[in-house]
């Protein structure tokens, strides 16, 4: 049986790998699509917690930052939500062609303007961020994350 915390944890350990180790874009869309993917085994489980997301956070900063320029709580979520789709975009661009709802074609979308040093680096912060937020104990995380998490001022 495969448990995801531990799936998410491998993946987390390969994406940290993967940017450490090779100065490609290879590296650095492996990176991007393993973090994600933590991403969406962890996000989950923390709003089942009732605890926020690690992207939600930054997207509520976005939202403080606005100065209260909504009119109403529905306008606020809508902001707040595609501020979480603009932080998440190149991950799901790299997973996708296409965007049927905004009638692009698949063709017409192949092509994806980005930092992916930046944007690996990123998604490796918010899926660890999120990974310590569920507070597991030391047994549930490999020794390799742990070690990760360990390391001060951690940077990629």
């Amino acid at each position: 049986m495969l448990n995801k915390i531990q799936a998410a944890d491998s993946m987390l350990v390969e994406a940290i790998k993967e940017f450490r180790n090779d100065d490609s874009q290879i590296s650095y869309i492996k990176s991007i699509l393993l973090s994600g993917a933590v991403i969406g085994i962890t996000n989950p489980l923390l709003i089942e917690k009732g605890l926020e997301t690690s992207i939600g956070e930054v997207a509520n900063l976005s939202v403080s930052l606005s100065h209260n320029q909504f009119n109403s709580h529905k306008e606020k979520e809508t902001y707040k939500r595609r501020t979480i789709s603009f932080l998440k975009y190149v991950y799901n661009a790299l997973k996708h062609s296409g965007v049927p709802k905004d009638s692009i074609q698949p063709s017409d979308d192949l092509e994806i303007e980005c930092d992916l040093k930046t944007e690996a680096r990123d998604l490796i912060m918010h899926a660890k961020t999120d990974m310590e937020k569920l507070n597991l104990s030391h047994d549930d995380l490999s020794e390799d994350l742990l070690s990760y998490f360990l390391e001060l001022d951690f940077e990629p």
